[in-house]
């Protein structure tokens, strides 16, 4: 058993907010393993924690602090140098008499905030997507959807190497350093920074599909794209979808031969909204209330993220309840358990993609194979308590 320091940005939320929910069931996990948790809830604005410290005190010996640090993480306008935010000094009062055995940040703010309060304590740092490649595609997105944000990029890249600076010089002494997309491991290798892949906990909370309840999309080709409209996936997707994946379905199934059923949080750009309401085999639904009848209805998810960054929260769904994935291989690079033709299938070409979802419209057989195995491999990997085990016993081992 361990008492835990843990510095949070935001409110974890059992299901609410990527970020937020892997928050949430890494702390339950740590309760229900029998350690001491004190959790410092690092906020833009005050919020209300109550219902954080009731669900999670009944799970075990946990209290947690709530301070309004914004931002996390800045920069000397000059030199660049990154600035840590400051807890209010009753907080830092309250972490050093906490007499922690290990301190867990989540995220690289967190990280740079909590400096030596641990005194003398082991650190584990998480790490979620990296800011530096994370702002840097972005950009270039911009750059692609607007001539003058290219004249911009000079100054981007410049921020963007105060972000890696920053990344290098927290992270040093640091104990041990998880991340939750595989990518990251060789991006940090390039700092001197040795970290380790492990897959988060992400639940799925409708079980994967029996013999008496499946799928039933109709004869024709309907297949769902999914996710935080506005992320960088996202983002990245809908170029590839509209300008380069779009075209090609067209040649294989003829107007309004298909369906592509987009659904997500938050809103498109105004250039995507304006590039579907042109093309009737795409429609936009926005935030649905039930994504699980979207997936019974759709022959399998597209993911076209061609970034090669991040661990997509939108894969692991579909793998969790059984729905095939055809995404770009640059998604293994965040995931290693998408393996083509095993637990999922892989296309680098637009061709090759609308090649893909033309065997998964036709072979129901081969779909149903590599659902089962990646639903295998979600419970292996992904599954919440599974997961966040895992970094339990990162920690058990540093105390």
């Amino acid at each position: 058993m361990a008492r835990v320091l843990v510095f949070a940005p935001g409110v974890p939320h059992r299901s609410r907010g990527a970020s937020s929910v892997l928050f949430y069931h890494y702390l339950r996990q740590l309760l229900l393993a029998g350690d001491e948790v004190l959790c410092l809830l690092l906020l833009e604005r005050e919020e209300d924690t109550s219902a954080l410290q009731e669900e999670l005190r009944a799970c075990g010996r946990f209290d947690s602090v709530a301070a309004v640090v914004s931002p996390l993480l800045g920069f000397a306008k000059y030199s660049g140098r990154a600035i840590p935010g400051v807890l209010p000094d009753e907080v830092r009062a309250r972490a050093r008499a906490f007499g922690a055995d290990v301190v867990l940040t989540f995220d690289i703010g967190c990280l740079a905030v909590a400096g030596d309060l641990g005194g003398g304590a082991r650190r584990l740092a998480w790490l979620g997507d990296l800011a530096f490649e994370s702002i840097w595609h972005h950009a270039l997105y911009d750059a692609r959807e607007s001539w003058r944000a290219a004249l911009a990029l000079p100054k981007t890249w410049l921020i963007c190497r105060r972000w890696a600076n920053a990344y290098r010089r927290f992270l040093q002494g640091i104990d041990r350093v998880i991340v939750a997309s595989w990518s990251s491991e060789a991006a940090l290798r390039s700092f001197g920074i040795a970290a380790r892949y492990l897959p988060y906990p992400w639940p799925v909370d409708r079980p994967f599909r029996s013999a008496a309840r499946h799928r039933i999309p109709g004869d024709k080709p309907r297949f769902l794209f999914c996710g935080t409209l506005s992320g960088l996936g996202s983002r990245s997707a809908m170029h590839y979808l509209l300008n380069a994946l779009y075209p090609e379905l067209l040649r294989r199934w003829g107007r309004d031969g298909f369906e592509v059923l987009i659904t997500g949080t938050r809103t498109l750009a105004p250039w995507a909204m304006d590039s579907i309401a042109a093309k009737p085999e795409i429609r936009f639904e926005g935030f649905v209330d039930d994504l699980y009848a979207r997936m019974d209805r759709c022959h399998a998810a597209i993911v076209p993220i061609d970034v090669p960054v991040g661990n997509r929260s939108r894969i692991v769904t579909a793998m969790g309840y059984g729905l095939l994935v055809i995404a770009h291989p640059s998604t293994a690079l965040g995931n290693p358990a998408l393996v083509s033709g095993k637990t999922c299938l892989l296309a680098d070409t637009p061709a090759a993609f609308a090649d893909q979802m033309v065997a998964a419209h036709g072979d129901a057989g081969m779909c149903a194979g590599i659902e089962a195995a990646a639903r295998e491999a979600y419970e292996q990997l992904f599954e919440s308590s599974v997961a966040a085990r895992q970094l339990r016993a990162q920690i058990a081992e540093l105390a």
